[in-house]
């Protein structure tokens, strides 16, 4: 929730979509957060976890994603990112490592 810890990445230079993809047409999304690689970023741009673990504000260069299906509700917190460590409170302990290239 909104009183939870927060990753702040001070000189990030964050791009807004001017316009989405058809397939983005009814998602109930308010944001895509850019997690990709430099090699594929729009004018070569540092993604945001990226520049994090650059700035040494994250404990380890890894990120947990969990998700839980609501169904389309306002106000309703349908998972968590954890970034820079493995979220132990709704992960279990057996983790999947998958290697990524760009």
């Amino acid at each position: 929730g909104p009183t939870e810890n927060q990753l702040i990445v001070p000189k990030t230079t964050f791009g807004q979509a001017t316009s989405l993809a058809q397939f983005f047409s009814d998602e109930p999304i308010d944001g895509i957060l850019g997690l990709a690689f430099e090699t594929i970023a729009v004018d070569q741009v540092v993604p945001p976890f990226i520049n994090a673990i650059h700035q040494g504000l994250v404990d380890q260069p890894v990120f947990t994603v969990w998700m839980e299906h609501v169904g389309a509700q306002d106000n309703v917190y349908g998972g968590v990112y954890t970034y820079g460590g493995i979220d132990t409170t709704n992960c279990g302990p057996v983790i999947a490592y998958q290697a990524l290239s760009s």
